[in-house]
């Protein structure tokens, strides 16, 4: 791994990511799958990253070293994509041991960056909440931000920031929109800003949820209040398969759309079948009276039609 850092320079070990704050800040990116997380990630790190599994499980663990303006830098950890905190999958179980720091051979964090999706943006929020409470300096990251716009969605990213009280920045993690206001915050952050995080969650016992995963319906209205106020316009679909999404999870389409492949499923089986069933009883009749006169009286028509 040396390799991928710059000449005379070690790259991070265990050592240097575990127990308690370094010299050298690190900061845990946090998001959703499939919401430009790894791409913003490699985009920070370049190729100055290290890969390993997570301790006792096969999950990789992903850190690398972001250099920023004036010759600073921040070790970054790249977290599984998830959307909660439950610990029920093993992702959510990795994400909250790492938050908590409980990870072997990695420190907890000094800071937080959450990248979420533009595009689907009410329900990755669920996500904010939960981190806020852990007390550590944190950026939302509104990634995919150029699809959201051409597709005809709208926020207003700094009224998003006003009401959730966190710093929000827009990004698109593949063409580089945005990544400086995110270099600009690592760059802001330094190991004795923040212990709460460990202060916080150090005499949690193990598998006890903490309070921040309750009230799961209480959040979900909180987030939808901050959308609105936010003036969020969700974007047109942009395939077929999202526009047929929209249609069947829709609060009124949906039910009736369910409605109608039953109904069809149930004509289909128990009406339409009909003449197609008629249809090969007839063809079966037939072929077997053709059978018994034009072939001989022998065991091979008696195996056709018998």
């Amino acid at each position: 791994v040396d390799e991928f850092y710059r000449e005379g320079e070690v790259a991070p070990s265990s050592s240097t990511l575990l127990e308690g704050p370094g010299d050298t800040p690190l900061v845990a990116m946090i998001g959703p799958p499939n919401s430009g997380k790894t791409t913003l990630f490699n985009r920070l790190t370049g190729l100055r990253q290290k890969v390993a599994n997570y301790p006792g499980v096969t999950v990789e663990k992903h850190v690398g070293r972001a250099y920023l303006p004036g010759a600073e830098f921040v070790d970054v950890v790249d977290l599984p994509g998830v959307h909660g905190f439950s610990a029920r999958s093993l992702d959510e179980q990795i994400t909250r041991n790492v938050l908590e720091g409980r990870i072997e051979g990695l420190r907890a964090p000094d800071a937080l960056v959450l990248i979420v999706d533009s595009t689907r943006l009410e329900s990755q929020l669920m996500l904010v909440e939960p981190l806020l409470e852990l007390e550590v300096p944190t950026l939302l990251v509104l990634n995919m931000w150029d699809e959201l716009e051409e597709r005809g969605g709208y926020v207003d990213d700094k009224v998003l920031g006003e009401q959730l009280g966190v710093e929000v920045t827009r990004t698109n993690a593949r063409s580089g929109l945005g990544v400086q206001a995110v270099q600009a915050f690592l760059a802001r952050v330094s190991p004795q800003q923040v212990t709460a995080l460990e202060r916080n969650l150090t005499n949690v016992p193990q598998g006890v949820p903490l309070p921040m995963m309750d009230a799961f319906t209480a959040r979900r209205q909180h987030v939808r209040r901050v959308v609105d106020a936010a003036g969020f316009g969700p974007p047109r679909p942009s395939g077929a398969s999202e526009r047929l999404d929209a249609i069947a999870l829709h609060k009124l389409w949906g039910p009736l759309l369910f409605l109608a492949v039953v109904v069809m499923v149930f004509q289909s089986i128990f009406t339409w079948a009909v003449p197609l069933m008629d249809g090969v009883e007839l063809l079966i009749v037939s072929s077997g009276e053709w059978i018994a006169v034009t072939l001989a009286d022998s065991w091979f028509r008696s195996l056709l039609i018998d």
